[in-house]
């Protein structure tokens, strides 16, 4: 993943606001359900990510994993791991994001680019389940 800034495009019709990286979106999901402490903490992980302060992203994304079970927090903690230079950490959080979501393509994505550079591909395939990926992308071939 390059060094570019996330970039805050507002709400769209969904009700979700999005975080891109290069091409890359991060869903930032409003949730009636959620408590003040991952109101407060999420937009300060954006917002630390974008001034590359990782470090201390870390910080607070690491104290969202510990409390709740969301693929979102562990993905955005996996980053914060792989921009620190602990590869094999964030090999573990990007498999734990998939293990809270399957549909986490970012995740995936992410695991499989880092598990290929540091020259350990298989164990990418430990973390995805490839028979609900190609239910996936057979489902996406129906619809194009």
């Amino acid at each position: 993943m390059s060094e570019n800034d996330l970039l805050d495009e507002g709400d769209d019709d969904g009700g979700r606001r999005k975080k891109r990286k290069n091409d890359e979106t991060i869903e930032d999901s409003e949730d009636e359900n959620e408590t003040a402490q991952e109101m407060v903490y999420r937009p300060i992980i954006v917002a630390l990510m974008n001034a590359n302060e990782y470090e201390q992203a870390h910080v607070y994304s690491a104290k969202l994993v510990k409390n709740f079970r969301s693929s979102k927090y562990w993905y955005w903690y996996g980053l914060c791991l792989r921009k620190l230079g602990r590869d094999e950490d964030a090999v573990e959080a990007y498999g734990n994001a998939i293990r809270y979501d399957q549909h986490n393509y970012d995740a995936v994505n992410e695991l499989s680019d880092l598990c290929n550079r540091i020259g350990i591909p298989e164990r990418a395939l430990d973390k995805v389940n490839l028979d609900h990926l190609k239910v996936d992308i057979n489902c996406i071939k129906l619809i194009s």
